[in-house]
């Protein structure tokens, strides 16, 4: 793994032990955490794809409480944030977080009508909507950390709802990512944005066909 200088039977015994002892594992700690966290992605994306429930915007709690359920200190974890902060990458401010139950409240109206006619509007217009709302998320900016991994895997979980391969940013696309992100931000132009993911739907669709040839 990138930073760690372990082999993967290593990797295998520390994910297994973590995921059996939660915080009473022995690599419950900082020297791990790079672990820890790819650990709690995964289990993030087995949520996702084995749920049956509901969706709504303030599901990102449950998101973001899995992402971090095996770190030292996993109780402060799945609530927003209670301080005000700048992302550097971005050009705009984050809500102020006396605002974020209310925005995300006021976002659940995008994500409800996506939820409810997922199959009656156009495979466009649904990504291009899901998109928008992935967007919105990431200026709310919800928590103090995990933002970019949470909103990634709701943006996920709707595309799960139209049949949509799960897509993620491989490094090397990242700055395109955040330009996007930033033109969105600057010129309220979402094109950019949209492209990124088709290019990277049809990327994971490839991928998983390859896999079948």
């Amino acid at each position: 793994m990138e930073g760690l200088e372990i082999d993967l039977d290593e990797v295998s015994e520390i994910v297994t032990d973590l995921r059996l002892h939660k915080q009473n594992s022995v690599f419950c700690n900082a020297e791990y955490e790079t672990i820890i966290e790819v650990c709690g992605h995964s289990s993030l994306y087995d949520y996702i794809f084995d749920s049956p429930g509901k969706i709504t915007a303030y599901s990102i709690l449950r998101l973001n409480q899995i992402l971090y359920q095996f770190s030292p200190f996993p109780e402060v974890t799945g609530s927003f944030r209670q301080t005000n902060n700048l992302v550097l990458q971005s050009r705009f401010e984050t809500s102020d977080y006396h605002e974020i139950s209310k925005q995300i409240g006021e976002l659940d109206q995008e994500v409800q009508f996506l939820v409810n006619n997922a199959e009656n509007i156009s495979l466009s217009e649904f990504i291009d909507r899901a998109v928008r709302i992935h967007h919105r998320m990431t200026v709310i900016h919800p928590f103090s950390d995990g933002n970019g991994r949470v909103t990634r895997a709701f943006l996920n979980w709707l595309f799960k709802l139209r049949g949509l391969p799960p897509v993620y940013i491989k490094f090397e696309n990242k700055q395109k990512y955040f330009d996007a992100l930033s033109e969105a931000d600057t010129t309220k132009n979402f094109n950019s944005l949209v492209e990124v993911f088709y290019r990277e739907i049809l990327r994971s669709m490839y991928e998983l066909n390859s896999k079948f040839i």
